[in-house]
């Protein structure tokens, strides 16, 4: 809100549109004319520097008549192509109470002499002139306050006509005409004089170098700021770096390892290989050697004879007559001379049997890089309390099992086993790898492996591929089999006191080691499993040494 004025002369502390509002309803306006907002009155304040004691004169009414309003006045809210003009006498201007925020100076009445008259006639006329000017100029306030000068140097003598105008577009009121009337004597001081200035002036803007200051300010904070993030970027990503590096050398170096173990491996059984290939050509090679050198002999010996029988026969072609008594033949009897070219040296059983051998104990160095790989695939296998067996018991970990010598009373559900003491896993294998470890101890006789979760339970078993079954068997003490079809007698060099499973589901593959001697026991290839796959175990019977449970073990 701002101070509202019509060139009628009625003003209020309003908005634009409440000037608009009255202009309306009084007719002030012609049809079609507008005052733009941008020419309206804000509200000012005029700085109450310390009253001069100056008498006002008595005859100032006088000069103040209906057709004395001051040009400037009106040019102020009307625009250059209006007709008329309205002029209405300052005294029906609404007292100063109403005008709210205007502060002025109070006004005593007295009485001047008429010397002074002839000086506030010039003074007006100068005043109007001056707003005249002004309006020609198009002059606007400045938002910057001239300097101020302390009273000590303005006197009445030195102080120029633009210290007392009036700003723009406000009324000549009766104080405003009091304090130029008393300015105008140059014998008086001036205590202080403070211009006043519109309400959008008292809006201090920020000066252009402190404005560029503060950029500059906020260009470094910036500046600052962007380079602590950048170097926080910079120190993950070298940590990151030397993490890779780390990782990668330490990656290199056991793939380095297990390249030369696989290496080794294998030379041994190039070498094995080689020495039975070097074995199984040895008799061919030394049979072909005696072959020929006995068909040479005897080839050599028939042309000596072949010889001397051609010369047999010249000798009687050249002496008809001549009775040549006929030379005695070699006591050989060609028709029985046989070159033996017979190739058949006997099996290459021995020598493949001899390989094998070699091989198998080669490879078997595999095994310990294979359990240093499988145990990233390592399951939390527990035991289905549901599928075991009336004589079995199982601790409350549900990590072992073993047979307790006497059948429980137990609910015959579809999963339990009823002849067979075995019981399988609650992990379910669907997919992937997967590898556990069980502590068989020195126990007799124990099963262990995998089997489908469709696998029949009930009656006697068929524990083969065939019926879902993929097990190796321990039973009578030192024997060990794998359950394939037919089975397979398996020869181990030791008891092994853990045993570890390994499931590759999409290989079809099951493996068995001998943790305990780093050793591989059997493997099952090109398994159908066709399902969800179990993991499987028995404990066999209570007899002598064999009442230990099965433990799964942590790997």
């Amino acid at each position: 809100m701002s101070l509202q004025m019509c060139h009628c002369g009625w003003s209020k502390v309003t908005t634009y549109h409440g000037l608009r509002v009255h202009q309306g309803k009084k007719g002030c306006t012609p049809q079609g004319q507008q005052i733009p907002q941008f020419d309206q009155h804000f509200l000012s304040f005029t700085y109450m520097g310390p009253r001069i004691k100056v008498e006002p004169p008595s005859f100032l009414e006088t000069f103040i008549t209906p057709d004395f309003v001051p040009r400037a006045q009106t040019s102020n809210f009307m625009s250059a192509n209006e007709q008329h003009r309205r002029r209405t006498p300052l005294k029906e201007l609404p007292p100063a109470a109403e005008h709210k925020g205007l502060a002025v100076t109070p006004i005593k009445k007295m009485e001047i002499s008429s010397a002074n008259q002839a000086a506030v006639l010039e003074l007006m006329k100068a005043y109007v002139e001056t707003q005249t000017r002004n309006e020609v100029d198009n002059s606007e306030f400045s938002s910057t306050a001239d300097p101020e000068t302390s009273p000590a140097e303005k006197t009445g003598t030195d102080v120029g006509w633009s210290a007392f105008e009036t700003p723009e577009r406000i009324y000549l009121t009766s104080s405003k005409a009091c304090r130029a009337l008393e300015f105008s004597h140059p014998e008086q001081q001036v205590d202080h004089v403070i211009e006043s200035s519109t309400f959008q002036d008292q809006v201090t803007q920020p000066r252009p170098s402190v404005k560029k200051d503060k950029d500059k300010n906020l260009h470094k904070t910036r500046h600052a700021s962007l380079a602590v993030e950048t170097l926080k970027n910079i120190q993950v990503r070298e940590q990151k770096l030397s993490e890779i590096k780390l990782s990668a050398r330490a990656c290199k170096g056991r793939l380095d390892d297990e390249l030369m173990e696989i290496n080794n491996v294998f030379s041994e059984v190039m070498e094995a290989v080689q020495d039975a290939w070097k074995k199984a050509v040895k008799p061919l090679e030394e049979r072909r050697r005696r072959v020929k050198d006995e068909a040479r002999d005897i080839i050599g010996q028939l042309q000596e004879e072949i010889k001397r029988l051609q010369m047999t026969i010249e000798e009687l072609n050249k002496h008809p007559t001549l009775q040549i008594s006929p030379q005695r033949s070699s006591d050989t009897k060609w028709e029985e001379v046989k070159l033996d070219t017979c190739v058949s040296l006997g099996s290459l059983r021995t020598t493949t049997s001899s390989m094998m051998s070699q091989i198998q104990r080669s490879l078997e160095g595999l095994c310990a890089l294979e359990l240093k790989r499988i145990p990233a695939f390592t399951v939390d296998v527990k035991l289905d309390r549901d599928s075991a067996h009336q004589h079995l018991v199982i601790s409350d970990d549900l990590k072992s099992v073993s047979d307790g010598g006497e059948k429980r009373e137990l609910a015959d559900v579809a999963e339990r086993f009823d002849t067979f003491a075995s019981i399988v896993g609650l992990n379910v294998i669907k997919g992937g790898k997967a590898y556990w470890q069980v502590d068989v101890g020195d126990k007799s006789g124990w099963d262990l492996g995998v089997a489908r979760r469709d696998a029949t339970r009930k009656g006697k078993l068929r524990l083969d591929p065939d019926n879902g079954y993929w097990v190796t068997v321990h039973y009578e003490g030192s024997k060990y089999a794998a359950m394939s079809s037919p089975p397979l007698r398996l020869r181990l060099g030791a008891n092994p006191g853990t045993v570890g499973v390994f499931i590759d589901y999409e290989e079809g593959l099951v493996s068995f080691y001998d943790v305990t001697n780093q050793s591989h026991i059997h493997s099952f290839t090109e398994c159908s499993f066709r399902g969800y796959v179990l993991p499987y175990f028995s404990p066999h019977l209570k007899q002598k040494n064999n009442a230990k449970p099965l433990i799964i073990s942590a790997v």
